[in-house]
């Protein structure tokens, strides 16, 4: 059996992505007619929810991980019998289902509205998805903040008459003192309105049809499942566990260093006063702090014209400030300052005030979804993309008493490009060089250079070795082909992106050059090229799907989307796993397991990397390295068991990509910058 449920809770604070549960309300489908139940919290929701997670019925929830949270968080006691119920695939999320069918049809972001003849953005609540399923919109402006209401309002019964005495409060002007901040939530004042003006019964009306309504919705998805179906929903277990181990990482949260903060803070106000002074006097910045964008541009053209560089243009054909036009100029030249003076504004208004958001009483809570490609997107605020310059991920701390363990995979997406190859293709000249443990990035320097692969990595490591500065930059340019080629670059593609992302130069005769040479080292990529191409045209033709490797469909991709999916939806898929392990063995003590990490907390997940909070004792290491073995083992026992994948755990007492692994006395111990 089925059962769609629903929470109602206090509402959403800083700092409390599970708040105090109100009220639990299902449906369900028995034999052909739909049943609707509710209680409240200190009625019969734990009895119900116990029963439920032990027994073998399918729970469904419209974002069904937050519903979780509120649960594990009202009664800790059933966190390992929530973790059991999402391995044994009995939870999943309309949410979640919804996405991946909509990633099937190749409309995951975007889809034309007939009626308005507009391509519109695709949005996916509970009321979005229900209309784009039925046609009929839910009216949602109502009791969805109020429901705290009805706390101490055990008797589902009383509650008409508890909605009116609140009402007429409300009214008079003598509302709880957290009304005011449920009015000052988007849509507030028109949800409080709404509230205001319902009938007595519609707060009962309201949970229930959140549970109809998911039920409705999970059954009108199933056409794209099963016999007769597309197979779209194949994956929505896996990622329905991954959801709620994001979930649970984001409701523990992240705290930054206020003193830290305050530093970084000050060090760079005093940087971008200075530099707003000297641009003054050239007459780019103006007295009142704004930019002269003309001035500016034609700063850039009269630079790039006494350098004989090419002027970079926008795709409207502008003269281009970005940062990669910019970056070519010394730091001490007039464009060079501007772009610093872009960058340092940029980083006071962004950063500095995220990371102060996250320096007093509420930890920063970066939310987490699902993108097309199965990768997780970030945001509020976007940890994925911290800025690794000016000591941003430096403030990030661990909480008072505790440290970070941290591990990343080590080329992760080199070893699924391998295992992709060689699941489809049948061999991998890359799988082969992993396996033998040679570092891929200097076996494709060394060729670009003509190397021997011994002499080329001797000369990297010796700073004094009279090729070390040209080893290491033809290095550099080997992680653009290994990382960046693979997504189906071209020639022009490749020198920006060898540019932004390794600080190489290289003109387009010689990234066409060195293409060569990779595919020479790496002859597999040939035919990985080939059957993307193909794919692309069977798309175009046919509209036929992609069936990726890892099982999730996707309609009208493109070329480039094509060769990126097959490595990077694997990658999302090892890390997801990998997450869930660590997160499962932190939240809950499984029979058999030394419970080593349980009690550590994960914080921050980035792509292939996993930081966890644990206690600053000596046992810490222990901690680290079992982090690490899960991550290998997730990878390994399914994914990459042919390429196996590796990690290099560590402990940190802040957030640096600087950090590395310290050892004493055989046991690893906090890393911490040097004074």
């Amino acid at each position: 059996m089925t059962i769609a449920f629903d929470t109602e809770t206090h509402l959403i604070e800083p700092g409390l992505l599970a708040p105090p549960l109100i009220c639990v309300q299902w449906a369900y489908r028995k034999p052909h007619d739909v049943f609707q139940e509710m209680t409240h919290r200190d009625g019969a929701a734990l009895p119900y929810l116990t029963e439920w997670l032990d027994g073998h019925e399918t729970l469904v929830g419209h974002n069904v991980a937050y519903d979780m949270g509120v649960v594990g968080a009202q009664w800790p006691h059933l966190l390992p019998s929530i973790f059991a119920k999402y391995d044994r695939d009995e939870v999943t999320c309309t949410m979640i289902r919804e996405q991946l069918i909509m990633i099937g049809r190749g409309t995951f972001k975007f889809q034309y509205d007939a009626a308005t003849q507009e391509i519109l953005p695709v949005k996916y609540s509970l009321t979005d998805c229900f209309n784009r399923h039925f046609g009929r919109h839910l009216n949602k402006e109502s009791w969805r903040l109020y429901y705290r209401a009805f706390d101490q309002a055990p008797g589902v019964g009383t509650w008409p008459q508890v909605a009116t005495a609140f009402q007429d409060a409300c009214k008079a002007g003598n509302a709880p003192e957290w009304v005011s901040h449920a009015r000052a939530q988007k849509d507030g004042e028109k949800s409080y309105a709404g509230m205001l003006a319902a009938p007595p019964d519609e707060p009962v009306r309201y949970a229930l049809e959140d549970g109809s309504t998911t039920l409705a919705l999970y059954e009108s998805q199933e056409k794209h499942f099963g016999p007769g179906g597309e197979d779209l929903l194949q994956d929505q277990f896996r990622q329905a566990r991954a959801a709620f181990a994001l979930h649970l990482c984001s409701a523990w949260g992240v705290y930054t260093d206020p003193d830290a903060v305050a530093a970084l803070e000050a060090k760079l106000r005093t940087e971008f006063d200075a530099l707003t002074f000297e641009l003054q006097q050239e007459g780019i910045i103006r007295a009142d702090g704004t930019a002269d964008t003309a001035k500016a541009k034609a700063t850039m053209v009269e630079a790039c014209t006494e350098e004989g560089l090419p002027i970079a243009k926008t795709k409207g054909g502008d003269v281009s400030l970005a940062a990669e036009a910019c970056s070519q100029f010394d730091e001490l030249s007039v464009v060079g300052k501007y772009s610093r003076f872009l960058t340092v504004r940029k980083t006071l208004s962004n950063d500095i005030k995220m990371l102060a958001a996250g320096a007093g009483e509420h930890p920063l809570q970066p939310r987490y979804d699902m993108a097309d490609t199965g990768r997780i997107r970030c945001s509020k605020p976007n940890i994925t993309a911290v800025n690794r310059g000016a000591g941003i991920r430096e403030a990030i701390r661990p909480r008072e008493g505790t440290v970070f363990a941290q591990a990343d995979y080590e080329g992760l997406e080199l070893h699924t490009r391998a295992a992709w190859c060689l699941e489809v293709i049948g061999w991998s000249k890359l799988a082969e060089d992993l396996n033998a443990g040679l570092d891929v990035h200097s076996v494709v320097g060394a060729e670009f250079l003509g190397m021997e692969y011994a002499a080329f990595k001797a000369a990297v490591k010796d700073p004094t070795h009279p090729l070390h500065k040209v080893c290491k930059e033809a290095r550099q340019g080997a992680k653009a082909y290994n990382f960046g080629v693979p997504g189906g670059l071209g020639a022009k593609k490749t020198v920006k992106y060898a540019k932004a992302n390794y600080g190489v130069d290289m003109t387009e005769d010689e990234a066409k050059a060195r293409k060569l040479v990779w595919m020479k080292r790496q002859p597999e990529m040939e035919v990985f090229f080939q059957l993307a191409a193909q794919a692309t045209n069977n798309v175009a033709k046919h509209g036929d799907e992609d069936c990726l490797f890892v099982g999730r469909k996707g309609k009208n991709l493109r070329y480039s989307a094509l060769c990126n999916r097959r490595f990077q939806a694997l990658g999302a898929d090892v890390a997801k796993e990998a997450l869930w392990r660590v997160s499962r063995a932190c939240y809950t003590r499984r029979p058999g397991s030394e419970g080593v990490l349980f009690g550590s907390r994960p914080v921050a997940f980035i792509h292939d990397e996993i930081i966890l909070e644990t206690p600053d004792v000596p046992e810490a290491s222990d901690v680290a390295l079992e982090l690490g073995r899960l991550m290998c083992e997730a990878a390994n026992e399914r994914y990459l068991a042919k390429v196996p994948v590796r990690t290099e755990p560590l402990l940190m007492r802040l957030w640096s990509k600087a950090a590395c692994p310290v050892w004493v006395d055989g046991r690893l111990v906090p890393w911490a910058p040097a004074e």
